[in-house]
C-alpha cells in the first residue's frame, strides 16, 4: 500500500485526499486522508517541489462567446432590501450581453415577464 501511495505522488502529483479517494476507488483500499499525509511526510515527499505542479486533467477550459453583439443576453433578478419606512420591494435585473461583455442594471417595482423583457431590449 505504501508503494501505491509513493507512485501516485511521483507520478501524478496528487495529494492526500486524491490519494485515498483513488486507493478507495480503484483498489478498494479505505485509508484516512491523514494517514496519507503522515505516510507522505515519513518518506519525504509531503511537499511537491517547485517547479512541479499538478497536471491538469481533461481539455482545457474554454469560454463560451458569441460573435455578434445582442446575440445572447442573460438576465439575472436580485430582490433588494426594502427601503426604509415603505412596503415596497424592489427588484435589481441585471442584463450582461455575451459578445461585448456590457453590464446594465435597472431598478423594477414588479418581478415579471415584462420588466425582464424591457430589461433586456
Amino acid at each position: 500500500m505504501i508503494s501505491k501511495i509513493l507512485y501516485l505522488r511521483e507520478r501524478y502529483h496528487f495529494g492526500p485526499g486524491r490519494i485515498a479517494s483513488y486507493l478507495q476507488r480503484f483498489h478498494h483500499l479505505t485509508v484516512a486522508i491523514s494517514t496519507v499525509h503522515r505516510i507522505l511526510i515519513r518518506y519525504g515527499v509531503n511537499r511537491l517541489p517547485a517547479n512541479q505542479t499538478r497536471r491538469p486533467i481533461g481539455r482545457p477550459w474554454q469560454r463560451y462567446e458569441k460573435p455578434q453583439p445582442g446575440h445572447r443576453v442573460q438576465v439575472d433578478v436580485k430582490f433588494l432590501e426594502r427601503i426604509a419606512g415603505t412596503r415596497k420591494r424592489l427588484y435589481q435585473f441585471t442584463a450582461i450581453d455575451d459578445c461585448t461583455r456590457i453590464r446594465v442594471l435597472k431598478i423594477y417595482d414588479a418581478c415579471n415577464q415584462a420588466s425582464a423583457a424591457r430589461q433586456s431590449g
